[in-house]
């Protein structure tokens, strides 16, 4: 790999600002974004006073932002119940998915 390639992959993404935004929004604008980047997955980790929204962009994981927790818990449960997860479940990892059709 030639060193301007290495270097643009080190790279950080363009940061993601969801403040504030109803959860069905919230997760609309996280899904365009990481399509645009383009970005293989999307994880939503829930850590002691926030929430961490990453993404796999061209086989590494990188950090798009954060969310207050409280913003974060809807975001978290809005994705759950479109993917027809248990919304309930808290005490451990869940694996879920859905398909969105794009215009």
């Amino acid at each position: 790999m030639n060193d301007s390639a290495d270097s643009a992959d080190r790279k950080s993404l363009p940061q993601l600002d969801l403040s504030g935004l109803d959860a069905e929004k919230a997760v609309q604008q996280l899904i365009e974004h990481a399509v645009g980047l383009p970005a293989s997955d999307v994880f939503l980790s829930a850590e002691n006073h926030e929430g961490i929204i990453s993404v796999r962009h061209l086989g590494t994981l990188k950090q798009l932002g954060t969310l207050p927790r409280d913003e974060f818990t809807r975001l978290i449960n809005h994705v759950k119940a479109v993917a027809g997860m248990a919304v309930d479940q808290r005490h451990r990892p869940l694996d879920g998915r859905w398909v969105i059709e794009r215009e």
